[in-house]
């Protein structure tokens, strides 16, 4: 697995997938970057983890190297600057190669009618690459749907954000804790980011027009992210209505947020990937028995509705947000349909059963060394090849990958058969389109219907070749010259 961005410290999605591809006898290595107090060898939960500091700018190089090293059968690629590095380790192995989106990077910094120059730049990086992949990794239905929609995939495989999640045995009274009187209304938010598109501000707005109410952030650290959040409270007068209780271990945090009374996911749709989010502190805010006011946006909707979790609202909206609360907390009954519900969502929602989607997605792939069995083809009956060599190349955006060369003619075609059903899952999408290519009368495509080959075959961005070895470098000839096609257009035909 390799990270860029982060040292995984905090990065509790890919320290549970390692955990569990290492539970079921995966050997995981981590390779990240090195931050100040985190040690450079880590053993943890039967993986590895690798840090690297960035010296003299030669952290990229010497992760590079290590990773080839490791000789791995897979390179899992965390997230989009992760995933280009593992991609650029893939192109010099023979191992598979996975992509983790956490986010949407095509559209992580504005929504995509309007998307930033940074989005724009990340859609170009992305599409560049993502076609490489043996298969892509996200974080909800919705990432999913948006994912396939921009790149016509259709190997994703959807690993929720969902942990572990403890039975909180004795909720911890937050109001003597914080020395407030028992008739206190305790507002809880979970998590450490209080910024961009989490909606707190608007959430405050709405707290301050009622009576004895407070914000309770359970993760944000009061000298590090709830900086800002608490010098704008300062500003606008409403530091009196909120309390940070920083970064808290798991069992903890539940514990605290037990003894709230509402729990807030006010996520904006300020990018794609927000909107398409499903945040883990649904399904915690619920595990600790306490009815949830979030933002009615595709995932999280979906879940608030079907464990009976709470009310949706327009995140935007702070007059919207106090009725919410406020019917919440005069609903005698939220908390009981929440706890009845509550062993339904327990059964659906787990990290177990993500885990299992996660191993047997690992497992299919390289349980029998390839993932896919080995195809016979029937007897191909053709007109004889022109004298010469056949040679077939996969070249993903320039970089020579693999190279067959082939003197008898049958063999390169079960060759040719066998990788084209391995590389090009969709190839029959193009099936209809293919009835449109000319032959001349000695089986070659003619050279008008180049490019149209080869955007029907331009899929994962695998481009396939087929030429006559003497003139395959040649790219003047190619332009000009016909191509055998014949084998692989009677692949399509099929």
């Amino acid at each position: 697995m390799i990270l860029y961005d982060n040292d995984l410290t905090f990065d509790a999605r890919v320290q549970r997938e390692a955990g569990a591809l290492a539970a079921a006898n995966f050997s995981v290595t981590i390779l990240a970057p090195k931050s100040v107090g985190t040690p450079l060898i880590e053993e943890s939960k039967g993986y590895r983890v690798e840090r690297f500091p960035d010296a003299l700018n030669q952290m990229h190089d010497a992760m590079v190297q290590r990773a080839l090293d490791l000789k791995p059968r897979v390179i899992h690629g965390h997230d989009l600057v992760g995933f280009l590095l593992a991609r650029e380790v893939w192109q010099k192995t023979d191992a598979l190669l996975i992509y983790d989106s956490h986010e949407l990077w095509s559209s992580y910094y504005g929504p995509v009618s309007r998307p930033t120059s940074k989005d724009r730049r990340n859609r170009r990086l992305e599409e560049s690459a993502i076609y490489d992949a043996n298969t892509v990794i996200t974080v909800s239905d919705a990432c999913a749907t948006h994912l396939q929609s921009l790149y016509g995939l259709e190997n994703i495989t959807v690993v929720r954000n969902v942990s572990a999640i403890p039975t909180v045995e004795e909720p911890i009274d937050l109001h003597q804790l914080l020395g407030l009187d028992p008739d206190w209304n305790l507002i809880v938010y979970l998590g450490a980011d209080t910024i961009r598109g989490r909606g707190l501000h608007k959430g405050l707005e709405a707290i301050s027009g009622m009576d004895r109410t407070a914000l309770v952030l359970v993760g944000p650290e009061p000298e590090g992210r709830g900086r800002k959040f608490i010098d704008w409270a300062r500003e606008n007068g409403y530091e009196e209505r909120l309390f940070l209780l920083g970064m808290q271990p798991l069992e903890r945090a539940l514990a605290l947020v037990a003894g709230a009374d509402v729990g807030l996911c006010l996520h904006e749709p300020v990018s794609e990937s927000i909107r398409s989010s499903l945040p883990n502190k649904i399904f915690q805010y619920g595990a600790a028995g306490v009815p949830v006011v979030a933002s009615e946006l595709p995932d999280i909707t979906t879940v608030v509705n079907r464990y009976s979790l709470g009310r949706l609202v327009d995140p935007a909206k702070p007059n919207q947000i106090r009725r919410a609360i406020e019917q919440t907390l005069s609903d005698p009954g939220a908390k009981d349909r929440l706890i009845a519900s509550r062993e339904k969502m327990a059964r659906e929602v787990s990290w177990d059963q993500e885990k299992s989607r996660l191993i047997h997605l690992f497992s299919d792939l390289i349980g029998d060394g390839s993932g896919v069995p080995e195809y016979i083809p029937p007897a191909i009956t053709s007109s004889p090849p022109p004298a010469g060599t056949y040679c077939f190349e996969w070249i993903y955006t320039g970089t020579r990958r693999s190279k067959k060369r082939w003197e008898d003619r049958p063999a390169f075609e079960a060759w040719t058969r066998k990788h084209l059903e391995r590389a090009l899952p969709n190839i029959h999408e193009n099936r209809n389109a293919a009835e449109s290519i000319t032959f001349s009368d000695d089986g070659l495509v003619e050279r008008r219907n180049w490019k149209f080959i080869m955007g029907c075959l331009k899929s994962k961005s695998l481009w396939l070749w087929i030429g006559l070895e003497d003139h395959f470098y040649d790219m003047e000839y190619l332009s000009r010259s016909k191509l055998v096609f014949e084998p692989i257009y009677k692949l399509i035909r099929s």
